[in-house]
């Protein structure tokens, strides 16, 4: 894998000081992430405290989903054609009212479907955020200070994972729900001021007919694309499996490694933090065909040794290769939308991927209780990484064609 001149994450700090709007939007993310990752622990905790019934946690993240798929593609049409700012101070605020609703549910006891309707509706406003979001850094940055941002906030997001649930997780365990609660709250609350003041805007211009655009435009961009419709065809295969083997996490500690559950946030803190190192190292790689092919190598030899972990350490290094290869791959995807997609669709096509992503995790953790019944834990791994052998293997058939091709033409021309 050739290297380029990207700059590494001390260097990449110069953004900071280059582009004060980006360092509040930058650091609005770090808190609105805190909280994100915060309210993965504390909802399904809060629905156990509820009902004590476990089998009802997952409703939590189903809900959810449920909610960003139905609005998805009103999100990413709101995102292209109103001012993005607004959008994501509106999301905001609503987060805060919606976790304050939360706090009103848990004061008066109210049935656990009044829960699962505040998860519906914190799903819904996340599908309005995350195209905002990605359309206006859009309008803050371009070329090479675009790609570093992208590899800069990746990093950001693996980091979060280490952050934000083991807080939340201590929290839990010393204080009572409404208290975890308030601290997303607080966290949603200095994103939304960090947002606020007029200076932090964009500069980039935009072009009436395409804002205007019906919300389908984000898909057809990604199929006009042959490049997009492969990486996202990847990136989907990889969401699915990627769910289901988190999924099974739990199961295979329990009934392969006879380990407590709870060592399955060693496996969390692993992930987020060699993913943090994948996204510096993808910022660094050119030759991106050969690294997805690569990467999506690597994340099934990770899978196919799973089974044969006899130590939690083990499984630890088992983790921390796939968590490079999934920060590399990560930083390589976005960095390729922001090429190859136009600002004024951006929202659009931001929406339409991650609406295939979501739904494509949420087959792969509706899969997991068959998967268990039906072939084991340690098994299913092994299927997963069979499936993406064959997918690197594709994506390595359809390299080795496009340089033939080149070759044989020649060839004839001689």
């Amino acid at each position: 894998m050739d290297m380029d001149h990207v700059q590494p994450l001390a260097e990449l700090r110069a953004l900071f000081r280059n582009h004060p709007a980006f360092r509040r939007v930058f650091l609005a993310d770090v808190a609105s992430q805190f909280g994100d990752g915060g309210l993965m622990i504390a909802f399904p905790m809060l629905i156990l405290e509820q009902t004590h019934d476990v089998s009802l946690t997952g409703l939590s993240f189903s809900t959810e989903v449920i909610a960003f798929a139905l609005l998805s593609p009103l999100a990413g049409w709101v995102a292209d054609r109103l001012e993005q700012k607004r959008v994501m101070l509106a999301a905001q605020l609503f987060r805060i009212g919606l976790l304050g609703l939360l706090l009103l549910v848990l004061h008066r006891h109210l049935p656990v479907t009044v829960l699962l309707g505040v998860s519906l509706a914190l799903g819904g406003e996340g599908a309005f955020f995350m195209p905002a979001r990605a359309a206006f850094l859009r309008r803050l940055l371009d070329g090479e200070e675009l790609k570093q941002a992208i590899a800069l906030e990746g990093t950001l997001a693996f980091l979060m994972r280490i952050v934000s649930q083991p807080v939340m997780g201590v929290l839990l365990s010393l204080f009572s729900a409404s208290v975890a609660v308030k601290v997303d709250m607080a966290s949603y609350a200095v994103a939304f001021a960090l947002l606020l003041p007029s200076w932090v805007r964009g500069h980039l211009p935009r072009v009436a007919d395409e804002v205007e655009a019906a919300w389908t435009e984000g898909w057809k961009t990604i199929l006009r694309s042959g490049v997009l419709r492969n990486l996202l065809v990847l990136d989907t295969l990889l969401c699915l499996i990627g769910m289901a083997a988190f999924s099974i996490t739990i199961a295979f500690l329990e009934q392969d490694l006879h380990l407590a559950p709870q060592a399955n946030g060693w496996l969390l803190a692993t992930t987020g933090l060699f993913g943090a190192v994948g996204t510096q190292l993808g910022g660094r790689l050119v030759n991106r065909q050969r690294v997805y092919i690569v990467g999506t190598f690597m994340i099934a030899v990770s899978y196919l040794l799973v089974p044969h972990a006899t130590t939690l350490p083990l499984l630890l290094a088992m983790w921390s290769l796939r968590g490079v290869a999934i920060g590399v791959l990560g930083v390589l995807i976005n960095q390729r939308l922001a090429e190859e997609v136009s600002g004024a669709v951006m929202g659009r096509v931001n929406a339409a991927w991650s609406l295939a992503a979501c739904l494509a995790a949420f087959v792969g953790g509706a899969s997991t209780p068959w998967l268990i019944r039906t072939i084991g834990p340690a098994q299913a791994y092994t299927l997963f990484g069979v499936l993406l052998v064959l997918v690197a293997a594709l994506f390595g058939a359809v390299e080795l064609g496009r340089l033939v091709r080149p070759k044989v033409r020649v060839d004839l021309a001689a």
